[in-house]
């Protein structure tokens, strides 16, 4: 199933219980 659905929210964790969430665009493919 293909599908192009862009998501301008992308999620970072880093290490130490710390998530920021970085904006950019993701493509499900």
């Amino acid at each position: 199933m293909l599908s192009l659905k862009p998501r301008f929210l992308g999620r970072k964790v880093f290490g130490g219980g710390i998530e920021i969430f970085i904006p950019k665009t993701v493509f499900d493919f």
